[in-house]
Order: structure tokens, then C-alpha cells, then sequence
């Protein structure tokens, strides 16, 4: 049997800071307000992402000191094959906060088999999720790969009433040791996703204290940007003689986002079974078996 990320991650072309901290190089802050989060509120931002890419319907609920940047002309943005993968952790939180039975705070056990061109994959979902100031935390977390993803829901618009989703995983993009983040920009009206980027970053390396590029076995830095008009695609070799995104800088960005939250552990835990996986694996069009 297939292992769920590796599966969505590589066989089906399926982490933050991002565009907006990576790409243009803005650190995001929010406001000083506080309001309370609620699963509504959770929902209808989600919505307005999966609406803004195009995945449903409205309504429908289920300038730099470089020369690495180069020109972007398409009119959305390129995911870079993590669009499925982006897609089946909006469709499991959605299901998460619209199913009365699954309350905050509490373990939660999902599975599901389902086939793509004749092929046949399985996956072993642990699901946990919990409110804080004006953002929710979802954890996902893949028991086949012990890999774990935190998606973060900031319930209020922030850098000049622009909305971010943050992904972040605690392995690479490959299922390797070491972490990704990714994250999504969307204006406040929901008309459109204008920013992604995506750090990849490879090392056997835990704790991030003192962290050198000479430490990690690759890095890799993606971003584009439909209004400025602007992508980045470079890896180890040209972070290192970069003047603007240099290996510090990517790294102070990646340690912001993932300071917001600490996680929480999946190892022994009573775990309720729902089927979160199948219906999200159906939403994104998959054969659930």
C-alpha cells in the first residue's frame, strides 16, 4: 500500500511564510485585535480560498535586490504540483468543523483506499484541531510517513487586508527528513489566490538554533506573484550567494510562522474513527474504493 503524503505529494503531482514573506520579502503581521474564533468563521475563510482557485463555487461548501526573479506572465498562479495536495487539507478541515460529532480539541482516526489511473493508494489520517487568538490550528497527521501538516486559519485579514493560509510540515516535500511551508495570498474580496511560495527544506537537523545552510542537504525556495508579475525558483546553491533571500532570511521567516504554534503529539491517543479522508478524496475527484 501506498503512503498517503508520498502518494499525494509524488504519484499524483500533488508549509509558513511565503510569497509575502519569502517572495516580496514583507513580514506579516496582524492587527492587535482579538476575536474569538468560531467553526463559522473557519469555514467562510476557507470557502473564500477554495473560491478564489477556482475549486468551487461561490457559495458552495464541501521589487528586489536579486537576479533570481524572474518574469510571470500566466494569470493564476502555479502551484507547482501542490495543488491536490493544498485542496485535501482545506476538504478535511471543511469536513472537520462542519461535522457536528468532531469537536475541538479532541483525537480524531481517518482512512481511505481510492484509485488513480488504475492504481490503487491508501491512506491513515490522524485529525486534531484547536482555536486560538483569531486563528485555528489543524493538524493532520500521517500515520504511514509519521509525517505531521498544521494548517493555519487566520480568521482576520492581515498586511494590508490580504488574507494568508499557512501549511506547515514537520518533513520535506519528498517525505525526507526536514520541513516545508507553504502559503496562500488572497485579497479580501476572495476574487483571487495573486500569491504562492513554497520553502522546501531538506536536513537531518532538529533543532533550528544556530541553523547554517552548510547544515542542510538541500533548500529550495519557490514563489509567484500574479500582480507584481514576479517568480523565484532557486535552490541551495543560489541561496547561497543570494543578496535578498539568503539562507537567514528564509529561515527567520519560516521560524515566525512556525512560533505561532507548538503542535500537539498523535503517539497513544484515544482516537474517534470518521471518514474525513474518503469524502475529502471524493471532493478533489478521486475513485474512493
Amino acid at each position: 500500500m501506498k503512503k498517503f503524503l508520498i502518494a499525494i505529494l509524488i504519484i499524483i503531482l500533488i508549509a509558513g511564510a511565503g510569497v509575502g514573506g519569502f517572495f516580496i520579502g514583507k513580514n506579516v503581521k496582524g492587527d492587535d485585535s482579538v476575536s474569538a474564533v468560531t467553526k463559522e468563521n473557519v469555514i467562510e475563510v476557507l470557502d473564500n480560498f477554495s473560491y478564489s482557485a477556482g475549486w468551487i463555487e461561490k457559495n458552495e461548501t464541501v521589487a528586489k535586490a536579486t537576479s533570481n526573479t524572474q518574469e510571470y506572465t500566466a494569470e493564476e498562479v502555479d502551484y507547482k504540483g501542490q495543488e491536490d495536495f493544498i485542496k485535501t487539507m482545506i476538504f478535511v478541515t471543511k469536513y472537520a468543523l462542519l461535522n457536528e460529532e468532531v469537536k475541538e480539541k479532541e483525537f480524531y482516526f481517518s482512512s481511505a483506499t481510492y484509485e488513480v489511473n488504475g492504481l490503487r493508494y491508501s491512506g491513515n489520517m490522524g485529525l486534531y484541531y484547536e482555536f486560538g487568538e483569531n486563528s485555528a490550528f489543524i493538524n493532520v497527521y500521517d500515520f504511514d510517513n509519521k509525517a505531521h501538516v498544521v494548517l493555519i486559519v487566520d480568521i482576520q485579514p492581515i498586511q494590508d487586508q490580504k488574507y494568508v493560509l499557512n501549511i506547515l510540515q514537520d518533513a520535506d516535500m519528498r517525505g525526507q527528513d526536514g520541513f516545508a511551508l507553504q502559503q496562500l495570498y488572497m485579497d479580501q474580496y476572495a476574487n483571487q489566490i495573486y500569491q504562492y511560495s513554497r520553502l522546501n527544506v531538506q536536513t537531518t537537523r532538529k533543532n533550528l538554533s544556530g541553523i547554517t545552510i552548510e547544515d542542510v542537504d538541500n533548500i529550495e525556495l519557490y514563489g509567484c506573484d500574479i500582480t507584481t508579475h514576479e517568480q523565484i525558483d532557486i535552490s541551495k546553491e543560489q541561496i547561497a550567494t543570494e543578496q535578498t533571500y539568503t539562507f537567514e532570511a528564509l529561515m527567520n521567516v519560516y521560524k515566525e510562522q512556525a512560533s505561532r504554534y507548538s503542535g500537539v503529539n498523535f503517539i497513544n491517543r484515544d482516537y474517534k474513527q470518521i471518514d474525513a479522508l474518503e469524502k475529502a478524496y471524493s471532493n478533489i475527484g478521486y475513485q474512493v474504493v
